[in-house]
């Protein structure tokens, strides 16, 4: 929401509200800063930690609704773009853009939480709010939205070529199962039967020990939490996405910026770049051998070839999700 921010500062007068909840999103890259150790240290402490969380998330929750009753109060006008359905129903929803990053069908409410439950659910039975994904689903919705991409800036990306011919498999994202962790491990041996190299792994840790120890093997270079992990990227790179629920992988639309390969597992975000002319998707259904024909595909091309089609993706996502049509499209939106 801060990029997004940002970008619409540029037509109108934006004030934002801090994150209610601290997650894995787009912005894996900042979470779990400090846990760049593959083992972690005082595990007792953890449901002491979640205890505290949660009494600290009613409290954000009381506090957002305030600043939204205030905000209402003092311009009956105003319009909200919000992540996360926590809003009493106070009033109506008309003027509210619920901007939902998980590709999951509105009525799809999580129980784990039952603060989140207790409010998402009066939120998506009210109907009148504006729904908005950042990517074509793929299925029937219950309710009517829009789709709106997230922006990148092109000058934020600069193209690196590799001073030897060599291709390197990149990942990104907190390492948890969630996140494609387990998938990743699963198939590291064919992964690297081809690349020859280690995989890299940037992110913080899950709570899941098994997995963090994973870590440990000669199969991966695990780099913790850096900023800016694309920067590590060449031209021709190939970057994994193996994440089970996305909305829009920012750490994707990155690599791609880049210049890198894609090889991803089916998800509504994954498979709106299927035409890309160099995002291979793999079957679920086969994963092992479907992961071998394309590794076999992207392998039988030599160093220049993979660099010309990282190049061709880089041109597709800067046309995009570019920061001028993003931005037409939420002032149309907004407007109607």
């Amino acid at each position: 929401m801060i990029y997004l921010s940002h970008l619409l500062e540029k037509k109108y007068s934006v004030c934002m509200t801090s994150n209610l909840i601290k997650g894995d999103s787009s912005g894996d890259s900042m979470t779990n800063r400090s846990q760049n150790c593959v083992s972690r240290k005082n595990n007792f402490s953890i449901p002491f930690r979640k205890h505290l969380a949660s009494i600290r998330f009613v409290a954000l929750v009381i506090s957002f609704n305030i600043k939204f009753l205030v905000a209402r109060l003092v311009n009956p006008n105003i319009k909200f773009l919000i992540t996360q359905p926590l809003l009493m129903p106070w009033y109506s929803f008309e003027m509210v853009y619920f901007i939902k990053r998980a590709n999951l069908e509105i009525s799809d409410i999580g129980k784990e939480n039952k603060v989140f439950h207790y409010f998402e659910s009066r939120f998506i039975k009210s109907k009148s709010f504006k729904l908005v994904y950042l990517v074509k689903q793929d299925y029937e919705s219950g309710h009517p939205y829009s789709v709106i991409p997230n922006h990148f800036s092109n000058e934020c990306f600069k193209v690196r070529v590799a001073n030897e011919s060599r291709i390197k498999m990149h990942s990104v994202g907190t390492w948890n199962k969630r996140k494609g962790a387990e998938l990743l491990h699963e198939l590291s041996d064919l992964l690297i039967e081809y690349s020859k190299e280690r995989i890299n792994i940037y992110g913080g840790l899950g709570n899941d020990e098994r997995l963090n120890k994973l870590l440990k093997s000669e199969k991966f270079e695990y780099h913790g939490v850096i900023s800016c992990p694309y920067n590590n990227f060449n031209v021709g790179d190939i970057f994994l996405s193996f994440s089970k629920v996305e909305g829009l992988q920012r750490s994707l639309v990155e690599a791609l910026f880049m210049g890198c390969i894609i090889i991803a597992f089916p998800r509504p975000d994954s498979l709106s770049l299927k035409n890309y002319p160099g995002v291979f998707i793999v079957d679920p259904n086969n994963k092992y051998e479907s992961l071998k024909t394309t590794l076999q595909q992207i392998y039988s091309l030599n160093y220049l070839e993979l660099s010309e089609l990282g190049l061709k993706n880089r041109s597709v996502a800067m046309n995009d999700f570019s920061e001028e049509g993003v931005l037409e499209s939420w002032v149309k939106l907004l407007s109607r």
